[in-house]
């Protein structure tokens, strides 16, 4: 998590593995509750926002790396680097999935591999197409226009289309 919160850092299972098993057990729990805590405040904060301005928050939409099917133990994950990674990412996807569940919105995760043929097959447009218009959202909506929010554009339309 950001401000430098030793409790809570950005990269927990990187920490972690840095301490015994056990404190590295409470270190992730703790994180993963805080994680879903901001993520459900953020949430409500731009629904709020939206609501605001007369739009109505129905779905969230995530793009998911390669990731193994089921995270082994926190032994195991923390003896490997690769697996460090992916249960980071699985945390802070957990964290929005339950913020957006608690908020009853409807989620939608697309593995990062199939998010252009299923945005090409849901909008009904060539994935050539689609990413010379992503492309030209960022004379629109200037920086940060990265692949980050790109990807996460088109997996929350995918949302949308449920």
């Amino acid at each position: 998590m950001e401000g430098g919160n030793p409790d809570a850092p950005a990269f927990v299972y990187h920490a972690a593995a840095k301490l015994p098993l056990e404190p590295a057990g409470q270190l992730v729990q703790r994180t993963a509750e805080l994680a879903k805590s901001r993520a459900r405040a953020a949430l409500e904060s731009a629904r709020r926002e939206l609501s605001a301005a007369g739009h109505t928050v129905v779905a969230s939409g995530m793009v998911a790396g390669k990731r193994p099917p089921a995270l082994p133990s926190l032994e195991r994950i923390l003896a490997a680097h690769s697996l460090i990674h992916s249960a980071e990412g699985e945390l802070y996807r957990q964290a929005v999935t339950s913020a957006s569940e608690s908020l009853n919105l409807s989620v939608m995760t697309v593995p990062a591999g199939e998010l252009y043929s299923r945005a090409s097959r849901s909008l009904g447009h060539p994935v050539d197409l689609i990413r010379r218009r992503l492309d030209g959202m960022a004379r629109l909506l200037g920086p940060p226009w990265t692949v980050d929010q790109k990807e996460g554009l088109l997996a929350a339309l995918l949302a949308l289309a449920g």
